[in-house]
């Protein structure tokens, strides 16, 4: 069992430590089938070290979680805590706990997705496995290392510009580098920390503390528990994504323009600026001697079924295979925004403040006058200190989570149904396991696209995260030993990944407490579209060779043939029964041509006011379909060209 801690380094209470090593034990517990145990690697000793990095609220809610596990078994009829049950019972309570859609599954399934994050991430269970940390194709030269210069110490007395961008990701960027190369003096604050490559060495799971909001632990609120992981640095979501970047169907875009009035999204403005962008992020598919294993076990299985699929298109330059796309790549081969458009944005004379919150508009009547940001330290917490930042227009890019928690501060949007028509796309993390070693963490993260269902309202992708992250160690079911043999066989899984078109929306709100919080329920048509999707990726790792699958459905953990796969459909589903996670929140502040439907203009002006514009997936009027960074860096670059033809007559007003 865990080591004796000293007293400098507890982040849990006794009782919570003692109740994370027990659940260790109860998921790679000693036995013959896996020579690498918890014990060994203390695991409750690694998560108390990892959450002296998490913000404050972060921590609380892990030690929340881990006291209701260990109170939940007495509630159940146990008789005991959890640490306390004997590890046959304490086993026999975590299949039902993990089974069954009751208040104790949620609890159960996050505590039990951390533990396997430090299990697996440890160097001891990788050599097992055999992760040699190398890349798919080596002796590729490095790329050469951008730099970034960003602000350091923001001056007492304030900034002034022509226009402040809030959040530096996918659409705050693109805005940045538009508007600087018009010759527009602007200003970008983000709440996240500078990065470069320096940074991305080390645990994947580390950089999930460092990188991402929250600590990695955003998720819904209301009915299922639905993590939403979004990235929280210079750059955004970009950094720590899977450089996934496809075109939004035309007909998706044609519905945007047709039926909200959203001009700027339609397919003859979209298109231009889809190639343009292709072409300066170096987008191409990805090629054979990077996708991987994983990759060609999903397009064998789909090309045996006759799917239409094809290999991923992802913006990079000397990609070697990492397989660490979601965690920052540690070559800078993906062109993410902070090698790419925000380098271009500051040689243009952009200033770039990172470690800053946006918590203020500065308004007189409709106008904005500028905003006020808090300042903080390394690890997020406010250091005391207010960056005051005086502009003559304000883009908010911070997301479809927090814009509309700024709008809604100051009574923005209300009419047009700011934080409202929230889009997610819920999707679940399938696995199959093969006689053969395929060891998925080896090339591309998400490499291969299965695209076959997308009339149906889902997309397949071949996603295989680093060990323990995500789809591939959450996927695989059981506890004790019949676990741990399948953590063994780890090298011998494969994964895909599905992504449904929500119709379910969601809404955004600050909760006391809480702070911005997504509440979400999906409705009956997408629990079919999700269990659809789970069946068609079933059937393609079955015509793939898989021996058995996974399907994330927890009533039904493992199938052993396509025709299992098949018979999932004939049964009731609901929301509940399922095992999802989401990465792409959109259309909390949608823009169209009606202020009683929309809360930006077509120009993704903020119906009440002249100088506030929104550039974020906020704006979608509804879902992409598919996976959406590429869309809003299309309609960012039509926004900021509207903008920058009428700043003449905008900069003379001010």
């Amino acid at each position: 069992m865990a080591s004796a801690r000293s007293p400098m380094s507890r982040q849990l209470s006794s009782a919570q430590h003692r109740t994370i090593a027990a659940l260790a034990e109860a998921l790679a517990p000693p036995c013959a089938h896996l020579p690498v145990h918890a014990g060994q690697v203390g695991v409750a000793d690694q998560m108390e070290a990892l959450l002296a990095g998490f913000a404050p609220a972060s921590r609380r809610m892990v030690r929340l979680l881990a006291s209701a596990l260990h109170l939940a078994p007495l509630a159940a009829g146990y008789g005991r805590s959890f640490a306390a049950l004997p590890l046959e019972r304490r086993e026999r309570y975590l299949r039902d706990a993990l089974a069954r859609p009751r208040w104790d599954h949620s609890v159960a399934m996050t505590l039990r997705a951390l533990c396997l994050m430090v299990f697996c991430g440890d160097p001891r269970f990788r050599a097992l496995v055999g992760d040699t940390n190398e890349p798919f194709r080596s002796g590729l030269p490095v790329p050469a290392e951008i730099p970034l210069p960003v602000e350091k110490e923001p001056g007492a007395a304030g900034v002034d510009c022509d226009v402040a961008v809030v959040g530096s990701g996918a659409g705050g960027a693109t805005i940045a580098r538009e508007l600087a190369r018009a010759g527009i003096d602007v200003a970008v604050l983000e709440e996240g920390p500078p990065v470069a490559r320096a940074d991305f060495g080390g645990r994947p799971l580390d950089r999930l503390a460092k990188y991402y909001r929250n600590n990695g632990l955003t998720s819904t609120l209301g009915g299922s528990l639905i993590p939403v992981p979004m990235g929280c640095a210079v750059g955004g979501t970009t950094v720590v994504n899977s450089g996934t970047l496809l075109r939004a169907p035309e007909r998706v875009l044609d519905e945007w323009a047709r039926l909200h009035g959203a001009e700027l999204a339609a397919p003859e403005r979209m298109e231009p600026q889809y190639d343009a962008l292709c072409g300066l992020l170096h987008v191409q598919p990805v090629a054979d001697d990077i996708m991987g294993n994983n990759g060609f076990a999903v397009r064998r299985g789909a090309e045996a079924l006759g799917l239409r699929g094809r290999p991923i298109p992802r913006p990079t330059r000397g990609c070697a295979g990492t397989g660490q796309c979601g965690f920052g790549c540690p070559r800078d081969a993906k062109q993410a925004m902070h090698l790419t458009s925000l380098p271009a944005a500051v040689r243009h004379g952009a200033r770039i403040y990172p470690r800053c919150r946006v918590e203020r508009l500065l308004l007189r009547g409709g106008e904005v006058l500028g905003l006020e940001a808090r300042v903080l330290d390394a690890r997020g917490a406010p250091t005391g200190r207010t960056l005051r930042v005086r502009a003559r227009a304000v883009f908010l890019c911070a997301g479809a989570l927090m814009t509309p928690v700024l709008l809604a501060r100051h009574g923005l949007g209300r009419a047009g149904g700011a934080g409202r028509h929230l889009r997610i796309h819920p999707g679940a993390g399938i696995t199959g396991r093969f006689a053969e070693p395929i060891r998925g963490w080896q090339g591309v993260m998400q490499s291969y696209a299965v695209e076959s269902g997308l009339d149906e309202g889902f997309l397949l992708e071949a996603t295989f995260p680093p060990l323990g992250m995500s789809y591939s160690a959450a996927a695989l079911p059981g506890v004790g030993e019949e676990h741990a043999e399948r953590l063994a066989a780890y090298a011998h899984m494969a994964s895909i990944g599905s992504i449904v078109s929500d119709t379910s929306t969601g809404r955004v709100r600050e909760l006391p407490g809480l702070g911005a919080s997504m509440l979400y329920r999906m409705n009956a048509r997408d629990v079919e579209r999700a269990v659809r999707a789970s069946v068609l990726a079933a059937r393609v790792l079955f015509a793939a060779g898989a021996r058995e699958v996974y399907p994330g459905l927890p009533a039904v953990p493992v199938l052993r043939s396509a025709a299992e796969a098949e018979a999932l459909l004939e049964r009731p589903w609901r929301a509940r029964d399922l095992k999802m996670s989401a990465y792409h929140p959109m259309g909390t502040a949608r823009m169209g041509s009606d202020p009683g439907r929309s809360v930006c203009d077509p120009a993704g002006r903020v119906h009440e006011t002249r100088n506030l514009f929104v550039a974020d997936t906020s704006l979608f009027p509804g879902s992409s379909h598919v996976n959406p960074q590429l869309t809003l860096m299309a309609l960012a670059r039509n926004v900021a060209e509207r903008f920058a033809d009428g700043w003449g007559g905008m900069a003379r007003r001010a």
